[in-house]
């Protein structure tokens, strides 16, 4: 998903991008669970290596350090990098065409950070996946990009997050 948007980005601001990602899964690429097989680990290895590389991404965990990655966002914004959050938390299961609920997390962060959100929806990759397939046709799929939102700092992290999914909805 996050290549889809960087894809759709005009190219001078697509490199000024951190992506926060799924800080479980980056740990478990970088260091494989105990019982994993040499082949999965090497996989790990490298799809660590290949994301870190090619796409500045950043750790966002869902059950502890999140303050840390929070504090690692408000960096790449100092630096004059925009950070790319995916507020829903995980990955819809497969078939599963509904957004999910977004986490209370956006809201903090939005209000943390205390700048303009840019509201995203991705269209089209449920019928992508549903037909397993890797490569769309032209117009297959779409990235439509809101207007920034900017709140007001009165509006609790909960008020955000609720805001932050109606926008994408309506998108």
């Amino acid at each position: 998903d996050h290549a889809l948007i960087l894809a759709a980005l005009p190219a001078r601001l697509r490199h000024r991008v951190a992506t926060a990602m799924e800080g479980e899964r980056l740990r478990d690429w970088l260091h494989a669970p105990r019982g994993t097989s040499f082949y999965m680990r090497l996989r790990g290895l490298a799809q660590y290596f290949l994301v870190t590389t090619f796409f500045q991404v950043f750790p966002l965990p869902k059950k502890s350090g999140f303050r840390r990655s929070f504090a690692q966002a408000a960096e790449f914004v100092e630096s004059g990098q925009s950070v790319l959050v995916f507020p829903e938390g995980r990955r819809a299961p497969r078939g599963y065409m509904q957004m999910n609920r977004f986490k209370s997390g956006i809201g903090v962060l939005t209000s943390d950070l205390d700048l303009p959100v840019v509201p995203i929806k991705l269209r089209g990759l449920y019928e992508l996946k549903r037909r397993k397939q890797y490569f769309a046709p032209k117009d297959m799929v779409s990235v439509t990009f809101g207007p920034p939102i900017k709140f007001d700092s009165s509006k609790s992290p909960a008020e955000i997050t609720e805001e932050l999914q109606r926008q994408v909805e309506l998108l």
